[in-house]
């Protein structure tokens, strides 16, 4: 089984249809986060999801308020999976798998909490003023004892991945996924498409060495 990989912050067809034609396993549409340069209207967020081929994961990504702000978004954009951070309410009546996010600064037991209310769990760089897209690399020891402590729990690592250091990550922390968008970026929210192929093209090579 190779490793599991997560192009995020898609905002444009060319830059959809770039990661169709790689073998990665998912697509992230940034949705409610005003701030960021990936953020995608509802409207939008649905239309590219609509292109999503059988066989890759569409994964709206947010930071709600409330569950009536998720149980909308899936209903209007009906994606695979949702990802979420900053969570802060009964997210038990969402129908479709959950992601739900921590960062490095989360202690082993809140995380393990966490992990019981969801299905993935992604494991980001902190940032104290950004959910994602921070560029930072993670503290790669702690990365692979988190990993370690919370199997069975698949845990997706992102934060500061790119092309180049992408295969020695997998290899050092052993995470069951991996998740990349300013490091396949030629400017904040522009994808690149040589970095995207080069960065699943590594990820892919190199899955059947670890397990």
């Amino acid at each position: 089984m190779k490793t599991f990989v997560k192009i995020c912050g898609i905002t444009s067809v060319q830059a959809l249809d770039a990661v169709i034609s790689t073998e990665a396993d998912a697509i992230g549409f940034v949705i409610g986060v005003p701030d960021s340069p990936r953020n995608l209207s509802l409207y939008k967020a649905r239309e590219l999801r609509k292109r999503v081929p059988d066989g890759v994961k569409s994964i709206i990504v947010m930071v709600p308020d409330s569950l009536k702000e998720v149980l909308d978004a899936i209903h209007y954009i009906e994606p695979d999976m949702i990802q979420l951070h900053n969570s802060n309410f009964d997210t038990s009546p969402i129908e479709i798998p959950i992601i739900k996010s921590l960062n490095q600064r989360t202690c082993l037991f809140e995380a393990r909490q966490l992990a019981s209310t969801c299905d993935l769990l992604l494991l980001d760089s902190y940032h104290d003023k950004l959910y994602g897209g921070t560029g930072q690399l993670q503290d790669l020891r702690y990365s692979k004892i988190i990993i370690q402590r919370l199997k069975p729990q698949q845990v997706i690592l992102a934060g500061g991945l790119t092309p180049g250091n992408v295969s020695e990550v997998i290899k050092h922390t052993e995470p069951y996924g991996v998740d990349v968008s300013s490091g396949v970026e030629s400017s904040p929210g522009i994808k690149d498409a040589k970095k995207i192929c080069d960065f699943v093209k590594k990820v892919k090579g190199i899955g059947d060495e670890i397990l």
